[in-house]
């Protein structure tokens, strides 16, 4: 049942399998759980939101007919979920907490375990990443660490598709012309060191 698409058990989780929902939850927690935990440092609101939302889709399977795309319905989903749990905490309005507080992602090295062997280099690339503008950021994670497609980052985070790929673009447009300077600056001190 693990080999079935996110579609077919989707189907079979509105027919009341929950061994479906239960293969779902699996492979999916470890994305969301990455994801919630960029946008708080709050582990059991986080646990708390991603177990709500797979009860949820449990008890209300009959309203979900007309999701064509479950991964980004499951992204959306969170996010809202989460971002309503923060406004709880913090009494504010979610127009309010967009605004003026946005997403803050930040990288880790941990991140970028498998992009790079030397710990410089990697270190670089994290503050590289961190010194992106926070929609940057959060595209990119949502892009390059879950795997999501620009349309489905554009419902995600509540804008349109040609705004997710020139957010993308501008993003990895900055990291590339700081990785080059960076490379010019280690090339130059080699060729100082070799004279």
């Amino acid at each position: 049942m693990s080999s079935l698409s996110d579609q077919e058990l989707f189907a079979a989780v509105r027919a009341n399998d929950e061994e479906a929902l239960g293969i779902l939850f699996l492979r999916y927690h470890d994305q969301l759980l990455r994801y919630g935990m960029k946008l708080t440092s709050d582990s059991m609101l986080v646990e708390d939101s991603i177990q709500e939302l797979f009860i949820q889709l449990l008890q209300n399977r009959d309203r979900y007919f007309n999701i064509k795309n479950f991964k980004a319905y499951l992204f959306t989903a969170f996010r809202r979920d989460l971002q309503k749990k923060l406004q709880k905490l913090t009494k504010k309005r979610i127009n309010q907490y967009q605004q003026s507080s946005p997403v803050e992602i930040e990288f880790t090295e941990g991140d970028l375990a498998s992009y790079s062997e030397k710990d410089n280099l990697r270190q670089t690339l994290v503050e590289i990443l961190n010194s992106l503008p926070w929609r940057q950021r959060e595209a990119l994670f949502l892009r390059y660490y879950n795997g999501l497609s620009t349309k489905e980052i554009a419902e995600v985070m509540g804008i349109n598709n040609q705004t997710v790929l020139n957010t993308l673009y501008k993003g990895l447009k900055k990291v590339k012309d700081a990785a080059s300077i960076i490379r010019i600056i280690m090339i130059s001190f080699l060729l100082i060191g070799l004279f």
